[in-house]
């Protein structure tokens, strides 16, 4: 199983802003909105399938 870390797409430089660009980043104190989720999607499939070797859609 493959763990993905968000961390680099939530906070940067130890800030961890509740909106990023005009998306709301947390729906409350741990979990992240449906909205920054699907936001993430592409760039959490992008990494998941390029370290298995495999481009993203196949």
């Amino acid at each position: 199983m493959q763990v993905v870390d968000p961390a680099r797409w939530l906070c940067a430089g130890g800030i961890c802003p509740p909106v990023i660009g005009n998306a709301l980043v947390y729906r409350d104190t741990s979990h992240m909105s449906v909205g920054y989720s699907r936001a993430l999607a592409p760039l959490v499939q992008k990494t998941v399938f390029s370290s298995r070797g495999v481009r993203a859609g196949r």
